[in-house]
């Protein structure tokens, strides 16, 4: 059994018997209370809703600043809107230098520059993650103002009301750095109840600030106007709220988001370039439409499936009687069945906590409607029903914050102690100027935030080629860590930037350890590039340092002008690589490896095997193409090389590349990419439309299977 297909089923395991113990609570508790006894729910449940809230910020808080205070909080998430909340409270608007342009990580978040004039009181990246948890945990207040208008039960308010802050999706949002989409929750539950009561300007600033999260977030609150317009028959406030929602999205995406990036063309912003068969909110409707068969393929994937099932359960599947609530749901549901990047649809991540309100807000509707019915009938039923459900929000809701949460089953202990390099910090930021320019890399730059002009690297020094910081820090413990491994792109990327500035004569290396390398601009050498690249990975695996091969330094500080490379010990018929995996379109697919191979024993034997696998759902995985590397397919003195595998892909099936050395030779892999006619996800669902689409297609398909070869009639895999 699959991960995800086993986390579906401890779901819905959850869910029986959270309902079998709800019942029995319910049928236990009046029998076991005094009768006669004063009802103190008025006093209690604001006392334990207090309680509730400030036990999730304090706990949240802390481990959120203590995963910083370790070096697990990276600068994509942290790093970068720490430096706009920074810069803001002295007067740059929207101004960050991780990344290239000013809205950062391709967004325009404005709440992060409204937050900013605190910057000027509390300026620790800490700030940050003290006003998320708070954010977060707020949420249980509008939800309990909710509830008590549709049940006559406060504990059972009280019971939804815990329900987000019980949810493992919250949880883990506030654990990972700082993200607006945070806010959401909040602001929405206050926007919805505002227009329930009638406070129609607390409901319009709520929902204009909702869009000012991120500009996607505008999309939800229009859809949220239109059920407020056709499901609550405010039409005034409902309309109001959806035009100017589609407005702001409109001009946000298309007009202020393309002048802050530059841009001239087209927008480039993510919401139109990451689901692969559209390029507009209003085209991937039209496209889900069109092909349902697409869609329900989508829905059946076991991890999107699955995602489905955490968001709905906590709340026993009330949500899906949301009437024309569902259209709130639109959005959601194509970020999670149609876009290609995996967080998308993971509870891990904060895509999900736009949604988590409407949720929240959809599943109390539906059970005042089951509360009114049953206690014009029968209300010892109805109250009978209050008990249960309030058990089972919060049996169901502790019981899946265990089994998935961050403080559950998936408690990471690692992100909470400090490693030796981390330890060593102190000591090496005491040779790094306060002021100057600075370059560093992802787990250490949020530590450096507070400065004008900071950058991300290898990301800068890849596309910035003139960029030229005064000062470069580098973390080398994680990279010395995964040389006998194949590497994670940054990884990758940060060992290519350390050899390009160890042969840069533009800097010298001012200090050089186990676990970090300061490179200085215009400053004399303290270690030569040679001594710090043999200092910083001299024993990996128990091997020592060799050379000959592998990672150039081609100028004079290099050891006898010869190239630098640490020996990765692979496992003779092991894998040593895999990728995959993933719906690949439809046609001719190559991968392509470059690898290394030096004191090859038998010259005419293979070195390798490059296998295609077919996943199959109600079958073993199979090889469907198989090609062997010989040592006469790479360059006989050590260096780097190409191998390439080809297969003819199917539509609807996944496939994943795996690489197995043979033990004739010592192997490196370097790096690998995949080619294919079409890398959408429209191309893995259907073929070419007409004659040009079918020539283009089998030109760049003819030109790939030249690598093709037919895995053998029995071939197994290893």
């Amino acid at each position: 059994m699959s991960p995800t297909i086993e986390d579906g089923v401890t779901q819905l395991a959850i869910v029986a018997a959270a309902a079998a113990a709800g019942g029995a609570l319910a049928w236990l508790a009046p029998r076991l209370a005094r009768r006669g006894a004063p009802d103190r729910s008025r006093a209690r449940t604001p006392l334990l809703l207090g309680a509730a809230i400030a036990s999730f910020a304090i706990i949240f808080t802390c481990l959120a600043n203590r995963k910083f205070d370790v070096f697990w909080a990276p600068a994509v998430d942290l790093g970068i809107q720490h430096h706009v909340f920074w810069a803001g409270g002295r007067g740059g608007f929207l101004y960050q230098t991780v990344l290239f342009a000013k809205p950062h990580l391709n967004h325009l978040m404005l709440m992060n520059q409204l937050l900013s004039p605190l910057s000027s009181l509390f300026p620790s990246v800490r700030t940050l993650l003290v006003i998320q948890a708070l954010a977060l945990a707020s949420a249980a207040l509008p939800a309990y103002l909710i509830a008590r208008r549709h049940t006559a039960s406060r504990y059972l308010a009280l019971a939804f009301a815990l329900s987000p802050l019980l949810f493992a999706s919250a949880q883990w949002v506030a654990l990972y750095d700082f993200h607006p989409r945070a806010f959401a929750p909040a602001l929405i539950l206050w926007a919805l109840w505002g227009t329930e009561t009638g406070r129609s300007r607390l409901a319009l600033l709520s929902f204009f600030l909702t869009a000012l999260l991120i500009e996607e977030l505008a999309l939800y609150t229009c859809a949220a106007g239109l059920f407020i317009a056709i499901g609550l028959n405010k039409k005034k406030l409902g309309l109001a709220v959806a035009a100017f929602s589609l407005l702001y999205f409109l001009a946000a995406t298309y007009v202020v988001y393309p002048q802050l990036m530059d841009l001239t063309d087209v927008a480039s912003n993510p919401i139109l370039h990451t689901f692969g068969v559209a390029a507009s909110p209003a085209g991937l409707i039209a496209y889900a439409a069109r092909h349902p068969l697409v869609f329900l393929a989508r829905a059946a994937e076991p991890a999107r499936a699955t995602y489905l099932l955490h968001m709905l359960t906590p709340w026993a599947f009330l949500p899906a009687a949301a009437g024309w609530g569902l259209l709130t749901y639109v959005m959601p549901v194509i970020y999670a069945l149609f876009s290609r990047i995996p967080s998308h649809h993971g509870i891990q991540y904060q895509y999900s906590m736009p949604l988590l309100p409407f949720l929240v807000y959809f599943a109390v509707r539906a059970w005042g409607r089951v509360e009114r019915g049953a206690a014009r009938r029968r209300p010892s039923l109805a109250a009978w029903a209050r008990r249960a459900a309030a058990a089972y929000l919060i049996i169901a809701g502790v019981a899946s914050s265990v089994a998935f949460g961050p403080l559950g089953r998936r408690y990471n202990p690692s992100w909470y102690n400090a490693e030796p390099w981390a330890r060593r910090f102190p000591k090496v930021a005491r040779f790094v100027s306060r002021d100057d320019s600075l370059a560093a890399s992802m787990f250490l730059l949020p530590h450096f935030s507070r400065r004008w002009r900071i950058y991300l690297h290898p990301h800068k020094f890849k596309y910035v080629k003139e960029l030229l910081p005064r000062e470069v820090i580098i973390s080398t413990a994680r990279l010395r860590e995964t040389w006998a491994t194949p590497p994670l792109v940054t990884e990758k990327r940060s060992r290519i930037t350390l050899v390009r500035l160890l042969r840069d004569r533009r800097y010298g290396c001012v200090y050089a350890d186990g676990d970090y390398v300061l490179l200085r601009r215009s400053a004399t050498p303290v270690i030569s590039a040679p001594a710090a690249f043999e200092k910083t990975f001299q024993i990996i695996e128990g091997r020592k340092l060799d050379y000959n091969v592998g990672v150039p330094i081609f100028d004079e500080r290099a050891r006898n002008r010869q190239a630098i490379y640490c020996r990765a010990s692979q496992g003779t018929l092991g894998t040593m690589a895999r990728v995959g995996p993933f719906n690949w379109p439809r046609g001719a697919v190559k991968v392509n490896y470059r690898l290394a191979l030096s004191n090859v024993t038998q010259p005419f034997a293979p070195a390798a095997e490059l296998v295609v696998v077919e996943r199959r759902d109600s079958a073993r995985p199979a090889a469907v193409a198989v090609r062997e590397v010989m040592p006469a397919d790479l360059p006989a003195d050590g260096g780097y090389g190409w191998a390439s595998a080809a297969f003819k892909c199917r539509s609807g099936r996944r496939y994943e590349f795996q690489l197995y050395p043979l033990g004739n030779g010592d192997l490196f892999l370097d790096y690998l990419y995949v080619e294919a006619p079409r890398l959408s996800l429209e191309w893995a669902f259907r073929g070419p439309k007409n004659d040009e689409e079918r020539e283009m297609f089998a030109e760049e398909s003819a030109a790939l299977l030249a690598y093709y070869e037919a895995a053998p009639d029995g071939y197994e895999l290893r």
